[in-house]
């Protein structure tokens, strides 16, 4: 992984765009940065590519960064607005969602499904998106969000609070949007591992050409914020299980990133007309 003199992934960076070449920054967390992919792999990386391939004068920053969550993207943004971008992404959620101790909403880690406070969390996460955006059009640039690529194996659920808060302001803010879960999900069940709820049990079903069938299945967890039994996962470390798309339950492998930024062309394409 090879980084540049502001500390972001790529190459270096000119403290304004050449003119005639829109420049678009890709804010995110590990899953923008390229976690587990080379330096060229990236969706961010391939998107460049792709749009000069149509006869665009693009240029794509990464601005990934490894545990990020929406508030210390919000601020990595108010720091790099100063490079003059013409759009602006943001692949938030995750990490709100697992809200480990060094994010910008730590009470997280320690709520449930069930806790009074998570609706105070989750506004915390629409704030600072609704920020995002408004800081961004203040300084001249469109935002597109992206739902992350989160697997049915992610060992979260409540992810899905997150992930409708993104669709729902998109709609309410109208601002593209990229839905990479859902994507992902679809691609997984024509080929890939899928973790599916059946009552009181969790069943793992593999799918080939679209036919499902169950290869192992466990009780699911009462309680918490982690319904995945340990069984499952391990499970899923016993077996040369590999998804086509992605190399961990939230971070999408080679051929994962090039379908996002196959899936971001057009959006792209669209606002630089």
């Amino acid at each position: 992984l090879s980084t540049n003199s502001i500390g972001l992934r790529g190459p270096e960076i000119l403290d304004k765009p050449i003119t005639g070449t829109s420049r678009i920054i890709c804010f995110g967390d590990s899953i923008t940065l390229g976690h587990g992919v080379g330096d060229g792999e990236t969706y961010s990386a391939v998107l460049e590519k792709r749009l000069r391939e149509t006869g665009l004068n693009a240029e794509v920053v990464n601005a990934g960064t490894h545990r990020y969550d929406s508030g210390k993207m919000l601020v990595l943004l108010r720091e790099l607005i100063t490079l003059k971008p013409a759009v602006v992404t943001i692949c938030p959620g995750v990490n709100d969602t697992i809200g480990q101790e060094e994010h910008s909403n730590p009470a997280l880690f320690s709520l449930d499904l069930t806790d009074e406070r998570y609706d105070e969390v989750l506004s915390l996460f629409r704030q600072n998106l609704r920020d995002f955006v408004s800081f961004a059009r203040e300084n001249g640039a469109e935002t597109v969000f992206i739902v992350p690529p989160v697997s049915s194996t992610f060992p979260f659920p409540d992810f899905a609070k997150y992930a409708k808060e993104i669709l729902s302001l998109a709609t309410e803010l109208n601002i593209p949007i990229l839905n990479l879960e859902s994507l992902f999900s679809q691609e997984e069940r024509r080929d890939g591992l899928v973790l599916v709820a059946d009552g009181s049990t969790h069943k793992l079903v593999t799918y080939m050409d679209g036919k499902a069938q169950t290869v192992f299945e466990a009780p699911r967890n009462h309680g918490g914020r982690n319904l995945i039994s340990d069984e499952i996962y391990d499970f899923l470390d016993s077996q040369p299980f590999s998804q086509r798309l992605s190399i961990t339950s939230t971070h999408p492998n080679e051929e994962g990133h090039r379908l996002i930024a196959e899936s971001l062309l057009p959006i792209m394409t669209n606002l630089l007309q």
